[in-house]
């Protein structure tokens, strides 16, 4: 069973005293050098880059506290691949960024054990469908007006399948607007997702939402 982060998250958002700041700061340079970040992020921040994407993480989490006091369980894996999208945001259009493979991030857990970090996000999309993603949706759902329920289905209709629906309600031009509009919306609900937990929302209004639409 993998150690639950969350109370010692809080905590050190808190302002309180906990190992888990030197536990982060060491994962922050594992990650960037097993991921191939390490000299874009020397090049931008200087060889003692890891207090400077330290400070951009410790502040990314204040301002997604509320989102993480709402988790039941936040596993390692899960800060991972935070931190991880942190450094590929910071770097975003660096000619060094370089696609990962997953066997790169695998690491040991607190027992000292390999852990496949392909699996562990695997098993995070499963935790979070069970237990987060019913909420997120009905939350997402109430925020929303027919015709931005209209422009959200658009979009994730194409996203997962591909495809574009024909609308009948509203022209390009008004999708390309409500676009727009709906990012101001939902990017509170969407922040701190992990992709994986994203695309679970985006396929449960798809199943339960857009493909019962009438466009």
């Amino acid at each position: 069973m993998s150690k639950n982060y969350k109370e010692e998250l809080i905590l050190l958002l808190d302002g309180k005293n906990t190992p888990l700041e030197r536990k982060l700061k060491s994962m922050i340079i594992t990650i960037a050098r097993r991921s191939g970040l390490e000299t874009p992020i020397m090049e931008k921040y200087g060889r003692d880059f890891v207090e400077d994407i330290y400070s951009e993480f410790f502040l990314h989490l204040m301002e997604n506290k509320h989102l993480l006091i709402s988790k039941e369980f936040i596993s390692i894996n899960y800060i991972s691949v935070m931190i991880k999208n942190l450094m590929v945001d910071k770097l975003n259009g660096s000619r060094y960024i370089k696609t990962v493979s997953y066997e790169d991030l695998n690491y040991k857990d607190d027992e000292g054990r390999e852990v496949s970090f392909e699996s562990t996000i695997k098993d995070e999309r499963e935790f979070f469908s069970q237990h987060e993603g019913d909420q997120l949706f009905a939350l997402v759902l109430e925020s929303l007006d027919q015709k931005d329920l209209i422009a959200l289905c658009y979009y994730i209709t194409y996203y997962i399948k591909g495809v574009k629906p024909k609308v009948k309600s509203m022209s390009t031009n008004n999708l390309y607007k409500r676009k727009e509009r709906l990012k101001l919306k939902i990017s509170k609900y969407l922040e701190g997702l992990s992709e994986q937990e994203a695309r679970y929302l985006f396929e449960k209004l798809l199943s339960e939402v857009c493909e019962k639409l009438d466009y």
